[in-house]
């Protein structure tokens, strides 16, 4: 009789064992879906925050343009590396050093 009684709690504690792993098992499903709706809504986001900063940085510089400032040495600094873009302001400012200097003397 004690093995049966050990054979039946075994077998209900199996049966709620599948039990709470089937519910883990459909949580974790669940957390992945919702999980991935999340991502995705933030790269959509993302996106269309990006497109609307490139759309109003496109008419910022379009409306430069128009107001007449030539902006021909901005493209072609940005087609540089950054390392040649901070040696070229390094020489600005050690210019703008010597120039402030000599107006001392």
């Amino acid at each position: 009789m004690h093995g049966f009684l050990v054979q039946g709690f075994e077998d209900k504690g199996n049966s709620i064992l599948r039990i709470v792993c089937k519910k883990l098992s459909d949580w974790r499903i669940y957390i992945e879906q919702l999980l991935r709706q999340v991502y995705t809504q933030c790269m959509t986001d993302a996106k269309s925050r990006k497109k609307r900063i490139c759309e109003s940085k496109a008419d910022e510089i379009q409306a430069a343009i128009n107001y007449g400032i030539d902006i021909s040495m901005l493209t072609d600094s940005i087609n540089r590396s950054y390392a040649e873009r901070i040696s070229r302001h390094q020489s600005a400012l050690n210019g703008a050093d010597k120039l402030c200097r000599a107006k001392r003397i």
